[in-house]
């Protein structure tokens, strides 16, 4: 699912009935370790791609509603 926030989450929680809502959000951005160009990226890239070894990366939010 795309295209919404923690914002939406409760709403629609709220929207179902729910009198009580908790929603916890959890990002984390931090500085990546500097790149020493852009051919060394696509390089690296192609390498991660060819070997299956991609990392899939997610966000989580978790909602708890009460009646």
């Amino acid at each position: 699912m795309m295209g919404f926030d923690d914002r939406d989450l409760a709403h629609h929680a709220v929207a179902a009935g729910f009198s009580r809502v908790d929603v916890e959000c959890h990002i984390d951005i931090e500085p990546a370790a500097p790149m020493h160009g852009a051919q060394r990226f696509i390089v690296e890239l192609a390498r991660t791609i060819d070997a299956g070894a991609a990392v899939r990366r997610m966000a989580v939010a978790y909602v708890v509603a009460h009646k």
